[in-house]
């Protein structure tokens, strides 16, 4: 287990690498999630690929040896993301189901796999800048 999860060369408190633990957990969900809207194919595919790998180089630091140029790209990198997931929801939402003449709100109340998705991912990335943030706030209270 002590190769896996080394302790990090500043040697924070038990609780503090926990914390950060927490933050990557975090953003690996928002990872996932990325790589479950991959599936949808076509140019979203691309763009969930790109997304994931820009995320992962952030979550692996924090979860490795936690500092706080990662914590502070990781927090950055998750609210741009989940403003540009709410930006496209919020774009391409009213346009899903629309036909004119007939009844649409059927189908516009119901959640495609794309809004779920992005939903996750939004969940996902508000949780890691959370804990992130919160994170550097505990480290900077400790100095």
């Amino acid at each position: 287990m002590a190769a896996l999860y080394p302790v990090p060369r500043a040697s924070l408190p038990r609780a503090a690498v926990l914390h950060a633990r927490l933050a990557a957990l975090a953003a690996a969900a928002g990872v996932a999630a990325h790589l479950w809207m991959a599936v949808s194919g076509g140019w979203m595919t691309a763009l969930s690929l790109a997304m994931a790998s820009a995320c992962t180089p952030c979550a692996y630091k924090m979860l490795r040896s936690p500092s706080l140029g990662a914590a502070r790209m990781l927090v950055a990198m998750s609210l741009v993301m989940a403003v540009l997931h709410g930006a496209l929801l919020l774009v391409a939402g009213p346009a899903v189901g629309h036909s004119h003449g007939a009844d649409a709100t059927a189908a516009t109340t119901l959640p495609t796999a794309h809004a779920a998705a992005a939903l996750a991912v939004m969940g996902a990335d508000f949780a890691a800048a959370l804990l992130t943030a919160s994170w550097i706030r505990r480290r900077a209270a400790v100095r």
